[in-house]
């Protein structure tokens, strides 16, 4: 393959200038990601699908169930921001009642982790509270209710969430090995 028919060789046959600021783009995030150990968040993130996921012998999957043991089943789509919500806010509603109403995991996360990254944030914005506290969490069930009830367009009366292990079978199905009912939230 020769430098003729490449891209970078056609951006600088058509517009040098363009050229210069991908260059120095590319530049910069090799120079902050690979010697700095800065990313470049929330323009790029190399490492965002660096590892392989390790196959596993059994899964542990969330299952919600609502009214008489229906089953939330959200189609999959190219956009699910309803899956997102579902199931990110469930799991950090179960993360802080694993910790007895504690605290919030993501505070923890925040000082140890994100903060340390993203040193901007330290100088001009210290004290964000994006914590949950208590009243966050004595609300979470009821909001999740009326959510799933816009979702379903169902009067919700009752949500139960399951922790269940499964394994896949040799043809590639979905086998329960356990289920186990962790929490109720109405």
């Amino acid at each position: 393959m020769s430098f003729e028919n490449t891209y970078f060789n056609r951006l600088y046959k058509t517009n040098k200038t363009l050229f210069v600021i991908v260059l120095l783009f590319a530049l910069v995030s090799f120079v902050a990601n690979f010697i700095v150990k800065a990313e470049l968040t929330p323009f790029i993130k190399w490492d965002m699908y660096a590892e392989p996921v390790p196959e596993q012998k059994t899964y542990i999957i969330t299952e919600v169930r609502y009214n008489n043991n229906k089953l939330l089943n959200i189609r999959p789509t190219w956009m699910q921001p309803e899956k997102t919500i579902f199931i990110n806010t469930l799991d950090l509603y179960l993360a802080i009642k694993k910790n007895n109403n504690e605290e919030d995991p993501l505070k923890k996360y925040y000082a140890e982790v994100w903060k340390p990254k993203h040193l901007f944030f330290n100088e001009y914005l210290p004290a964000a509270n994006i914590y949950n506290g208590p009243k966050e969490i004595e609300r979470f069930p009821n909001w999740y209710a009326a959510y799933l009830s816009q979702y379903t367009r169902e009067k919700i009366y009752s949500i139960n969430v399951y922790e269940k292990q499964v394994v896949f079978d040799e043809a590639g199905d979905v086998k329960e090995l356990s289920s186990t009912l962790i929490c109720k939230l109405l």
